[in-house]
Formats: structure tokens, C-alpha cells, sequence
């Protein structure tokens, strides 16, 4: 996987470590759900924009394989009919 400066550029998110007096950090590619900021060197250690947590959870650990990204969908209406 290549280095995405366009993912980085658009995706900056800041927090208490990654503040934005500092210039912030850049959202995990799984933010909706675990609300992770990474350090901008994090893809030079890892090679991914995924977070410790979501790598484990969602990618590879092991001989184990996850379901990587996951994808969101914004839900304005519940999909529940109710009669």
C-alpha cells in the first residue's frame, strides 16, 4: 500500500494528544467507530491508516482474518417498520 497524502489531507482530526495548535493527527479509516486520531508518522511505522485497536479487530492478527475497513452508512430513518 502506497502512501495516500490525499486521505491524510482530508482526514485531520485533532484531540487531547493531537492538538490542533499542533497541527492535529489523521483519523483511523474505522473514525465513525472507534473515534481513533493517529500521529502523522503513524503510516511510516505501519503501512496502514488503521489504529492498534481496529487492526486487531477488524484486519489480520495471526492466523486470523477480519473484515478489514468497515463501511458505514449514515442512518437518518430506522429501517424498522412498524405496523
Amino acid at each position: 500500500m502506497e502512501r495516500d497524502f490525499d486521505y491524510e489531507n482530508n482526514n485531520i482530526a485533532y484531540d487531547c494528544q493531537y492538538t490542533e495548535e499542533d497541527g492535529g493527527g489523521i483519523k483511523c479509516k474505522n473514525y465513525e467507530i472507534c473515534e481513533e486520531v493517529l500521529p502523522k508518522w503513524w503510516f511510516d511505522c505501519k503501512g496502514q491508516y488503521l489504529c492498534t485497536n481496529c487492526d486487531m479487530l477488524f484486519e489480520t492478527w495471526g492466523t486470523q482474518t477480519g473484515k478489514g475497513i468497515l463501511n458505514t452508512i449514515d442512518n437518518i430513518e430506522c429501517p424498522v417498520y412498524r405496523s
